[in-house]
């Protein structure tokens, strides 16, 4: 048996969380890092996670590197999963997924189309849901075998919300629910037929009466959650931003002198276009302001070919480099050393509550943010910490204007800070403590905290390894 459960002096006198995450490392990608570092966290506030997550060829970006966070008394649960993406890539021969692909965002191909029947029709709620019965078998013998005290999943794919719910119901364990994105008020939600749409939204509201907490990260998630609860309910919604790890950062953050050095990390795809930027490079360069060899952009992650040829077929190619996607602690060295930091977030309402990762890790890397983004939560985030300049996403003008406020300061060397105490408020550890708060709150008051039947039944089962896999 595992001494850490024993009660050795890392795990004495703290409880333990059932922790589900569909997305954790080895896979890659900014949707590991809000659980990967609440795993890390926790145990500095008095609790240890269990992770209940899959099998470790069901990815589709990998980065070895992030597992180095979890700490030694967390164990690790993975299970096998009925996954479509896996059988397409098996069908195909391919080791990345349509599913996943960024071509079949907003794409009008056959195919594209194709998936998107397929998606919307008969995966309720996402492709994901093969991994439901896994989950649920695996999270069950957890809690039960080990006793833990609590349930705590984070979605999309909402089928970890599901999961954690019926583990939670069924062991009679405090759950809390944690939303990355909406579920069913997403922009990004299939248009689904009628009886698949009227599942979905119940099985949304069934989750959502189910938890007894819910976690948001950012207000516009918790208010279209709020909006899905009685008023009684609602207060139950609570909002936890994500955030930035300072000990992922390298201790030399400085921006080189020449040549002015942009940087954006992330996907790019139709809803998320540099091209206005790179428009307005163009423009200053085609009318001398700038010169071409005094400045770079550099595009770090992945992108559709239609972008990939725009940047291919600009003037200023030579200023322009791409570098793909990279390891994350990669990614992280290389926003240390940018002279400005781009934020791309669609125009319209839908983007006025998008609230992406990354702004907080460029908040934590200390650098000035130009901001392509409507006025609504990033925004706001950004005007609160002085991080920045926020221009409308499509004004070519305006985004014009702010890269040569953003040039001339950095060859003047005038480099404002922003607020400090803003920004530490945005640390991991910070919210991995707001997490251990609402956990002591709900597993201390919580009626569920009776016993399973079945406890001493299967106590006996053996606690396995530290990191386990089960199933196919």
């Amino acid at each position: 048996m595992n001494a850490a459960r024993l009660g050795t002096p890392n795990t004495l006198g703290k409880r333990r969380v059932l922790l589900l995450s569909y997305y954790f490392p080895p896979m890659g990608g900014t949707g590991v890092l809000r659980m990967l570092k609440v795993a890390k966290y926790l145990p500095r506030h008095g609790w240890i996670p269990t992770v209940l997550t899959v099998n470790k060829d069901n990815y589709h970006t990998r980065d070895e590197t992030l597992l180095d966070d979890l700490p030694s008394e967390c164990e690790m649960i993975r299970t096998g999963s009925l996954d479509p993406d896996r059988l397409y890539r098996l069908l195909r021969g391919r080791k990345t997924s349509a599913f996943w692909d960024l071509e079949s965002r907003g794409s009008r191909g056959l195919l594209s189309r194709l998936i998107r029947i397929v998606r919307s029709s008969l995966f309720i709620p996402d492709t994901r849901i093969g991994w439901l019965p896994f989950a649920c078998a695996a999270g069950r013998r957890a809690v039960v075998n080990h006793d833990l005290d609590a349930v705590l999943a984070s979605g999309p794919p909402h089928t970890t919300l599901i999961a954690g719910a019926m583990i939670a119901r069924r062991t009679r364990r405090p759950f809390l629910a944690d939303f990355r994105d909406p579920w069913t008020e997403a922009y990004f939600y299939p248009d689904r037929p009628f009886l698949a749409d009227r599942i979905n939204r119940k099985l949304e509201a069934w989750v959502l009466r189910q938890a007894d907490c819910i976690t948001a990260v950012g207000e516009g998630v918790a208010d279209s959650l709020r909006r899905k609860l009685p008023p009684r309910d609602r207060d139950k919604v609570q909002v936890l931003h994500n955030g930035f790890d300072p000990e992922d950062f390298p201790a030399d953050r400085t921006a080189p002198v020449h040549p002015f050095t942009l940087i954006y990390c992330g996907s790019l795809h139709m809803r998320r276009d540099p091209r206005p930027l790179i428009k307005a490079l163009e423009a200053l360069a085609a009318s001398g302001e700038v010169k071409k060899e005094d400045f770079r952009f550099r595009i770090i992650g992945r992108m559709t070919s239609e972008i990939r040829e725009a940047v291919g077929a600009s003037p200023i190619r030579e200023s322009l480099e791409i570098s793909g996607y990279l390891p994350y602690r990669d990614t992280l060295a290389a926003m240390s050393r940018a002279s400005a930091l781009v934020l791309l977030i669609e125009d319209g309402p839908e983007g006025k509550a998008i609230l992406t990762n990354k702004i907080f890790e460029y908040l934590g890397c200390g650098h000035p943010i130009l901001a392509l983004a409507p006025e609504g939560e990033a925004s706001d985030i950004i005007h609160r910490a002085h991080a920045g300049l926020v221009v409308p996403p499509t004004n070519r003008d305006a985004i014009g204007q702010a890269l040569l406020t953003l040039f001339r300061n950095g060859r003047d060397r005038v480099l404002p800070e922003s607020d400090a105490r803003v920004v530490a408020g945005f640390s991991r550890e910070r919210q991995a403590g707001r997490f251990a708060a609402l956990l002591n709150e709900y597993a201390g008051m919580s009626v569920r905290r009776v016993r399973h039947p079945a406890v001493h039944e299967m106590k006996m089962a053996g606690a396995g390894s530290r990191d386990r896999n089960l199933g196919p």
